[in-house]
């Protein structure tokens, strides 16, 4: 039993080793041609999975919004990259609010540290934060009402997390993104290994919220969902 656990729990590292690519990009090969490998990676990792084609549409819309357009292209300017880091603070400070006191136990609080690292960015480009709109922080509040919704705010989280290393990537020569990157660089080459790590306590968390009570799988999706919706209408908001 052990060893088939061991076994799983690889199956499932090696499918988050997986680059990756754009939504539509999946989608279309997917119609094409589903591969050995993705039926393993299906059954080897439910939960994720199901996380990702049910979000696939929200995560599509929220990479539409201006100042990730700009970002994702590479050609944001400093005024506005003022703006996205503003932005994400206020949207961090929101959520990681709404989280304390609800995380998981194998969830380290420690990893709600983003709102930091953004004003630190702030701090180097000799901007102020901005306030915390009290509807911003209502709506956060609400996202995780039950543990398995805690998992679906976590997910984009850290998902976010690992997209950061892509726009990193396309910024290299942005000399506004270049003044002040500690956000988006994140955990640098240790990004994936924090990014597995959270694979398995969200594969084995989520379908045991705890010793005594079950959760409602169902909720996962629909919090993701809602977190991607927020962070959108959030950016859109944006002057």
């Amino acid at each position: 039993m052990a060893g088939a656990t061991s076994a799983s729990r690889l199956q499932a590292w090696f499918s988050c080793l997986a680059p990756q690519r754009g939504y539509s990009a999946r989608r279309n090969e997917r119609k094409r041609h589903v591969s050995p490998v993705a039926e393993v990676e299906v059954r080897a990792w439910p939960i994720r999975q199901t996380l990702r084609a049910e979000t696939q549409e929200s995560h599509e819309r929220l990479e539409r919004a201006a100042l990730l357009t700009e970002l994702s292209g590479g050609s944001i300017t400093l005024p506005r990259y003022r703006h996205y880091l503003q932005r994400m603070h206020a949207f961090h400070a929101a959520v990681d609010g709404a989280l304390m006191g609800r995380l998981p136990p194998a969830y380290a609080v420690a990893r709600l540290n983003q709102g930091t690292r953004l004003a630190s960015d702030l701090h180097t480009l000799g901007t102020p934060t901005m306030p915390v709109p009290p509807p911003l922080c209502r709506a956060a509040d609400a996202l995780a009402p039950s543990p398995a919704a805690v998992w679906g705010v976590l997910y984009v989280l850290e998902g976010a997390r690992l997209g950061s290393q892509l726009l990193l990537r396309r910024n290299a020569a942005n000399a506004a993104v270049c003044q002040a990157h500690a956000y988006i660089q994140g955990e640098g080459e240790r990004t994936g290994s924090f990014w597995r790590d959270f694979c398995v306590v969200l594969e084995e968390g989520a379908t045991l919220c705890d010793r005594q009570a079950v959760c409602d799988l169902q909720a996962l999706p629909v919090a993701a969902n809602r977190t991607f919706s927020l962070l959108g209408d959030w950016l859109e908001d944006c002057p």
